[in-house]
């Protein structure tokens, strides 16, 4: 038998041609492939990084903790990200790193009240991708009201929070004292992002804070506009008093140095007397809601600022004879009241989304909400307004599937069969498969009309005086078309979407938001499906702050409306009472009544209680043609509403 030759003949330059083709694609794919493994495979000494708490002594809690993560690139030049998070969402923060570059990011990861997934920090770049190790070296703090941060040269100076004092030793059968705990950062390293602080009840600001940067100033000022506490100390050399950029904000002005006891003071403030002399910066109340004084001589005073406070302590705590005062921790708790922030955070939450996962804070606290709201009409087009809509529940489907099976299998067949008239089936079969695929379209057929819409609520809150303000709300979003879309936002400090582990809708598919934070959050690749619903939560800051001025004349207050917009209603909120005005088109003013002193029961509503602590007066109003949030699709104005809380700087308050 003749044994078969295997050896190709090339007749023709076709063959040739055709032949080196067939061997250049197997080629260029080993390149190619090789090429990829040298890239991801790139030499891991090119880099070399490393994660730490920006803040000593807090790498987790309830919120968003601020991480530093500090690069330094020995290699060739890389572009790329740093992707922080856990199996169930990233933030990407892009990042540029030349030969030879050692840069410093902050990031901004959030842990859920239960630990969630171990974090993860990955540098991937187009020189190769690495695992940036991390390991939480410090314990998990529960409450966010019992945290104390101190800014300055010295840490550990407030160490004597964490055990309780021997006069606030608890009785038998009493509660034990309120635990703290104490972080530290320097001021050169502060961040400047208002989110960096958002677990932080008080913050206190030491020597060497004056060193601050200007956007680090503006941050803190943003964190009590939303219910932290500021902490100023004076002294004999603080330094801090003269910066101009506090002039605005401290409760007290024309500061000299003066020495001075008051055993009294310090007996009711801190339930222990001191009989030492000190010294103390002995100035004027300035927009002070409550001064404490010795002798005329201001010794602490405090001021509302939004919903949070500024306070100032004309003395330093940190040296003699403080150091050794037996007091300086029940001091701190009774100016410093670190629940108030645990209760401005819960009236924030109300406002954002519920249920919600939250990429930079913690779980959303749901609340109930006082005020008028804008009634839907179901006279809207179901093209106008989607969110009346909703898609059909997974047990609705999983039943018609189950009906359609049933019914296009044994059903079918059986018929046919009986009928013997068994040919028929790939009629009948497509017939079938029509009439469930006209079900399953009809319960979603109104939605396959409307247009890509949004609707957004929240809190505009406003310190007078003040040249930012912020806003905490929502956006409900419908995408009629899969794809993707860039949400446009702009300034936004925080973000939240909704749980990753659930759907927006039952039966609804998951959108997939992937955060990029550039110093603020975008969101330039959100990828939806077919009839997406989504929600997000955010917290965005607004250049402007001139929504309203508010005058006082004897019993009555003049409003004018400077917001370009218009405002639909309103109340005056003053020490407690409360007294409802009509509407201001843009531009004009009324005169309102000024309510009596505690005429309402507050009932739960923080702001009027505010007024009660403070005494002093805000605006609640409602405002339209206010759009925060993403900048897409087609707003449904009656289900919009952004809430304005315009808070007024006091008259001089108390003097204890």
């Amino acid at each position: 038998m003749r044994g078969e030759r295997n050896d190709i003949v090339l007749s023709s330059p076709l063959q040739v041609s055709i032949m080196m083709a067939s061997i250049r694609k197997p080629v260029y794919a080993l390149i190619t492939a090789l090429a990829l493994a040298a890239v991801a495979s790139a030499d891991p000494k090119d880099f070399s990084a490393d994660v730490s708490p920006v803040f000593q002594g807090l790498s987790s809690g309830t919120g968003a903790v601020p991480m530093a993560v500090t690069i330094e690139n020995k290699g060739p030049d890389a572009r790329g990200q740093i992707i922080v998070g856990d199996e169930t969402a990233n933030v990407r923060y892009p990042i540029d790193l030349p030969h030879g570059a050692k840069k410093r990011v902050i990031t901004y990861p959030s842990q859920s009240m239960y630990g969630g997934m171990p974090l993860q920090f990955t540098l991937d770049t187009n020189q190769g991708r690495m695992e940036i190790p991390f390991a939480p070296n410090a314990s998990y703090i529960y409450g966010d009201s019992n945290v104390f941060a101190l800014i300055g040269d010295t840490a550990g100076d407030l160490g004597f929070l964490r055990q309780p004092s021997r006069n606030e030793t608890a009785a038998p059968g009493q509660p034990a004292a309120q635990a703290y705990f104490d972080v530290y950062c320097k001021p050169e390293d502060a961040p400047d992002r208002p989110i960096a602080f958002g677990t932080i009840a008080v913050v206190v600001l030491g020597p060497g804070s004056e060193r601050l940067s200007d956007d680090s100033v503006k941050a803190l000022k943003m964190y009590t506009l939303t219910g932290g506490t500021l902490l100023f100390v004076g002294g004999a050399s603080a330094q801090l008093l003269d910066d101009r950029r506090w002039a605005d904000v401290i409760p007290g002005a024309n500061f000299k140095t003066k020495t001075t006891t008051a055993p009294g003071f310090f007996a009711q403030i801190g339930g222990s007397p001191l009989n030492e002399s000190f010294t103390v910066s002995a100035g004027t109340p300035r927009n002070a809601s409550r001064t404490w004084t010795r002798d005329g001589m201001m010794l602490a005073s405090e001021r509302p600022w939004g919903l949070g406070k500024i306070v100032f302590m004309a003395f330093n705590p940190f040296e003699d004879p403080f150091v050794r005062w037996q007091g300086r921790r029940k001091l701190f708790a009774n100016l410093g009241r670190p629940m108030d922030f645990a209760r401005s955070r819960a009236m924030i939450g109300q406002y954002m989304v519920s249920n919600t996962d939250m990429y930079y804070s913690g779980a959303s606290v749901p609340a109930t909400y006082s005020g008028p709201v804008t009634a839907y009409s179901p006279s809207n087009r179901i093209q106008d307004d989607p969110f009346d809509v909703e898609l059909p529940s997974w047990s609705r489907v999983f039943y018609i599937l189950i009906a359609y099976l049933i019914i296009v299998v044994p059903v079918n067949f059986i018929a046919l069969r009986t009928l013997k008239r068994g040919e028929l089936a790939w009629i009948t079969a497509p017939v079938i498969s029509l009439v469930f695929a006209g079900i399953f379209l009809n319960q979603a057929s109104e939605l396959y009309s409307a247009r890509l819409s949004t609707a957004t609520s929240g809190l505009m809150i406003v310190q007078e005086g003040m040249d930012a303000s912020l806003f905490a709300g929502r956006t409900q979003m419908f995408f009629p078309n899969g794809g993707a879309y860039d949400l446009k936002l702009s300034n936004v400090d925080e973000l939240a979407a909704s749980d990753p582990y659930s759907y927006r809708y039952e039966g609804g598919p998951k959108t997939q938001i992937d955060p990029v934070d550039t110093g603020t959050i975008l969101v330039p690749d959100l990828r939806a499906s077919n009839l997406a619903f989504e929600e997000i939560g955010y917290r965005q800051i607004f250049e402007k702050s001139k929504f309203l001025q508010v005058e006082r004349n004897g019993a009555k207050v003049r409003i004018t409306n400077l917001s370009g917009a218009n405002i639909t209603s309103g109340e005056v909120y003053y020490k407690g009472g409360r007294v409802a005005f009509a509407g201001i088109p843009a531009g004009q003013s009324i005169t309102a009544p000024l309510p009596s002193p505690g005429s309402a029961n507050n009932q739960g509503d923080l702001v009027l209680a505010n007024t009660v602590r403070n005494q002093t007066m805000a605006i609640m109003c409602f405002v339209e043609n206010v759009k925060p949030g993403p900048q897409i699709g087609n707003e449904v104005s009656s289900r919009s509403q952004v809430r304005l809380a315009y808070f007024c700087n006091p008259a001089q308050g108390a003097v204890q």
